[in-house]
């Protein structure tokens, strides 16, 4: 086996031993593609410190441009212009309904202006009218750093 798929195989193993599901079907699927390119690469000859090299960096570029995935229960209406943003349910003065709820993965460790920032983008797309974050807890990863949890409900005035 060479060292790349030694490695790939220990990245792995990793994951599954972490239990880090939390990865996204679309982030497994190109690392999978990947994954495949890389082999057939090693399979024509192309195995060089080089190749092995450019493709760890190019995962790893790839898993953290990719930013948080934002993860959502709910009713879907249409897009939205703006979302009011609220930290505390009674601080919402007129009548709403709970339309859904929303956390992100807590996989890699994001700036927490960048996930309110998903959050509140994902809001506009499903139609919210506002958005009431009301949760926030910082998670220990090994081999990883805090990964930080938040959850929001998205309401829709009435």
């Amino acid at each position: 086996m060479n060292h790349l798929g030694k490695l790939s195989t220990e990245i792995k193993l990793i994951l599954y031993q972490n239990r880090y599901e939390l990865l996204t079907t679309n982030k497994l699927q190109y690392c999978n593609l990947l994954l495949q390119t890389s082999r057939l690469l090693n399979m024509k000859g192309h195995n060089s410190l080089f190749y092995n090299t450019a493709f760890i960096l190019f995962c790893l570029v790839l898993l953290s441009c990719s930013g948080p995935t934002i993860h959502y229960l709910g009713e879907s209406y249409g897009p939205s212009a703006s979302v009011e943003v609220y930290y505390n349910a009674k601080e919402v003065k007129k009548e709403y309904k709970v339309m859904g709820r929303m956390t992100n993965d807590k996989f890699m460790e994001y700036d927490i202006e960048l996930i309110k920032k998903k959050m509140i983008e994902k809001a506009k797309l499903v139609g919210a009218d506002a958005v009431i974050f009301y949760d926030l807890s910082a998670e220990e990863i090994e081999r990883v750093g805090d990964g930080i949890s938040v959850k929001a409900q998205l309401i829709k005035y009435l």
